[in-house]
């Protein structure tokens, strides 16, 4: 099919079902789109069908023939025949998107062969070769990702040049052995926007070059049907500003017990209608549903990514208890943007940014490039999640001579003695700054987060002891309103384990400053809210971060471990207050003097604003927390609010 053109299909039944099915649609690449992303077939139209189109995107950039295949997702209805069908029931339609730019020459284009959906046993690999269309005038380099961690990468990206283009570069896709019950799970191939000194490859993003969908067979026995958790659609996903694109989860096999299924988007780029999806024996056929909702904004950013994750299921059927988020496919979601200004849009990239594992003692490597020159210096502020990592830099500057090779850090898992599992450590950036008006405006929700997992080295024997909070990721809340977290633990411990509470600023406060699980609830987990506080000041959005203290208990392993072992998680409070321009504290006040003076301690200075009972628990995380915490980077704007709050309650004693 040719760019702006369309292909029409039609989808019919072998026989009447007794109940209507579901059949969701995708796609392989940003290449083409379709009319709808699901059709639905019953008794009255299964023989003439359901039609549909896939329209072949209209671009200018020369790329010849892309690939942009057709295929769809587990069929869902109550005809318990159909419903037993799965996506590999139903064959991939391959389909070429012919290019209709002109620039003269061969065009720039990468190829992954082989393109078609592989299927590869838990322990065994899959073998992949990169290509080049053409001889670059510059090294080529792409970055490769994973959808879950069913599998791993032989190398994190591969580099062309015009020696090997045409021979290629070789890497392997390894499906990793591990021991629940789970039945075939996704764990798909996809790529980064490449980057090289050659400006018609420099051109092309990830969407030029095609995802590859892998299945990671089970090895495992258990009898009866395997827990599996699935997400419809899975394909990546394109979303309007300001627009929404449905999910559907459900479970293989009946569950025991109910099935609570924690979700998160990597960015504010888009919001989620639920926090969490519920399935027990009466929905896991039919599903629940939920939206991801694009963010409408005025930054003129371009295409944004904004993708749907799950955190670690939890039930008191123990098939399903026993799965982890890596059982359960990412989704990947571009927010398209819908703001004119004219030129190439300032946006920032990072690269890889699928969900990385490292090893404590390893690191993995971060390119940092920018989609335009900017006019002035652009500085980005970096930070991990938690302890079990650090950064080799705080920030990386970008100018108009680095834009486009980037400049790379890495991010080091920390070396430790705590038998405490794979353990969460995060790469995330704060608001960068730039002299340019257009990469000043953007702000950390415009960079996508990195979810890292930091793999454990050390032994014990048993089940470590790890304390989880879900949701993990960066939540949204507004003046007023509240969000609501649960803390489980890994195991069953031989006392009670106390976890301290805290947030990073008076912006929200805590309906219990700690916690208590045992041996009773510690599967079940306590829960708690985080309180966006009310106030009139016209502030803006402000971070009001959960973060915990070192727990306590008599069980020597839960006794062991930190704050560090223990994510935070990143919270945003909307503001609803108007009245014009935003209101800035004053910070010139004699008043504010004494207040400086008292504290000796410069990490008490930086908690300041917390002046009443949040402040003993603020005051212990800060002194142990690294240069990069959230906490330190927003400290400008803290110590200025601290002063002015300082002031007024010394005035009131």
């Amino acid at each position: 099919v040719a760019e702006g053109s369309s292909v029409q299909f039609t989808v019919t039944l072998a026989s009447s079902p007794s109940a209507p099915v579901t059949l969701p649609l995708g796609t392989s690449s940003n290449q083409c789109t379709l009319s709808t992303p699901s059709v639905v077939l019953n008794d009255t139209n299964f023989q003439t069908g359901v039609t549909f189109q896939v329209n072949a995107t209209e671009e200018t950039v020369v790329d010849g023939t892309q690939p942009c295949n057709l295929f769809t997702n587990n069929p869902t209805s109550g005809d318990p025949t159909y419903n037993a069908l799965g996506a590999a029931d139903v064959p991939n339609v391959f389909i070429d998107v012919t290019d209709n730019d002109t620039g003269g020459g061969i065009p720039a284009a990468i190829n992954i062969t082989p393109r078609s959906r592989q299927t590869v046993a838990e322990g065994s690999s899959v073998q992949f070769t990169v290509t080049l269309a053409g001889a670059p005038s510059a090294p080529v380099t792409l970055p490769l990702g994973t959808s879950s961690n069913q599998c791993t990468l032989s190398t994190p990206s591969v580099v062309l040049n015009d020696t090997n283009f045409q021979t290629g570069v070789t890497f392997q896709v390894n499906a990793t052995e591990e021991t629940v019950v789970d039945g075939t799970q996704p764990c798909n191939l996809f790529t980064n926007n490449p980057t090289s000194g050659d400006p018609a490859y420099n051109a092309l993003g990830a969407a030029d070059v095609p995802n590859v969908f892998i299945d990671v067979t089970d090895n495992d026995t258990g009898g009866g049907i395997p827990a599996a958790i699935n997400i419809t659609p899975r394909s990546r996903q394109t979303v309007a500003e300001g627009s929404s694109v449905q999910f559907t989860v459900t479970l293989a096999g009946a569950p025991s017990a109910p099935v609570t299924l924690p979700l998160g988007t990597s960015s504010n780029q888009c919001t989620l209608s639920t926090p969490s999806v519920v399935l027990n024996s009466t929905n896991f056929q039919t599903g629940v549903t939920f939206q991801v909702n694009a963010t409408e904004e005025t930054v003129v950013d371009g295409t944004q990514p904004c993708n749907l994750f799950t955190n670690n299921p939890s039930s008191g059927d123990p098939a399903y208890n026993a799965l982890g988020a890596a059982d359960v496919p990412n989704v990947f979601i571009d927010v398209t943007d819908n703001d004119t200004g004219g030129g190439i849009p300032a946006a920032i990239n990072i690269t890889p940014r699928s969900r990385q594992t490292v090893a404590e003692g390893s690191s993995v490597q971060f390119t940092v490039t920018l989609a335009g020159a900017p006019s002035a210096p652009v500085t980005l502020p970096l930070g991990t999640s938690s302890n079990q990592c650090t950064l080799s830099t705080p920030s990386v500057v970008l100018n108009d001579t680095n834009f486009q090779t980037g400049v790379t850090f890495q991010v080091n898992a920390t070396e430790e003695t705590v038998v405490d599992g794979t353990q969460p450590c995060n790469l995330f950036t704060n608001n960068p700054s730039s002299g340019d008006p257009a990469y000043n405006a953007l702000g950390a929700a415009d960079v996508p987060n990195v979810f890292i997992d930091v793999t454990d080295n050390d032994t014990g024997g048993g089940i470590p002891a790890a304390i989880n909070i879900t949701p993990r990721s960066r939540q949204t809340v507004a003046e007023g309103s509240s969000v609501q977290f649960t803390v489980t633990l890994a195991s069953s411990p031989s006392a009670p384990v106390t976890l301290p509470l805290g947030t990073s600023s008076n912006q929200c406060t805590l309906s219990t400053p700690s916690v208590m699980l045992n041996a009773t609830n510690f599967q079940t987990g306590v829960t708690f809210t985080v309180d966006a506080t009310e106030e009139t000041v016209v502030d803006g959005t402000q971070p009001c971060n959960l973060f915990t203290n070192n727990p306590s208990s008599g069980d020597p392993a839960y006794n062991a471990l930190g704050a560090a072992d223990v994510p935070n998680v990143f919270i945003d409070v909307t503001d609803n207050d108007t009245n014009g321009v935003a209101s800035a504290p004053e910070v010139s006040e004699p008043e504010a003097v004494p207040t400086l003076e008292v504290s000796e301690d410069p990490v008490v200075v930086e908690e300041a604003p917390v002046v009443e009972e949040a402040a003993v628990e603020a005051a212990v995380p800060a002194a142990a927390a690294p240069a990069e915490e959230p906490v330190v980077e927003e400290a400008p704007v803290v110590e200025e609010t601290a002063v002015e709050e300082a002031a007024t309650e010394e005035t009131t004693e």
